[in-house]
């Protein structure tokens, strides 16, 4: 299997956080299971943007504290709010929310969920 093919292969497998902020779209963290199915996490936030030739690009706007997807993300107030989610060690009981101000990511946090939580999407 060429290089091609296992990044387009990783990429539909993705599971990110998403929602709106900002007349913005996010993808927040999120896991995928790569051409060994071995599962990867991340911690990345991309907002789109317009390539060169008009085409929408995904950039890398900022890193999560952590590495974790399978939180519940729900867009609220003008953000995404996620709760919970897990990671390859622990499940998660943060609650935090990201906002997209047309230039960058801005992050409130909340109480621990008094639950953990994941796959709640």
């Amino acid at each position: 299997m060429g290089q091609a093919t296992r990044s387009a292969r990783a990429n539909q497998n993705r599971r990110y956080m998403y929602g709106s902020s900002g007349n913005a779209f996010i993808a927040a963290g999120g896991a995928y299971a790569g051409a060994t199915d071995a599962v990867t996490w991340s911690d990345s936030l991309h907002v789109p943007t317009h390539g060169p030739d008009g085409t929408m690009i995904w950039v890398r706007r900022s890193s999560l504290d952590k590495q974790f997807g399978h939180a519940a993300s729900v867009s609220w107030n003008n953000s995404i709010l996620c709760i919970g989610g897990e990671n390859e060690t622990e499940h998660i009981a943060d609650v935090w929310t990201v906002t997209w101000n047309g230039q960058t990511l801005e992050f409130s946090h909340f109480p621990p969920f008094p639950e953990l939580v994941a796959f709640a999407s």
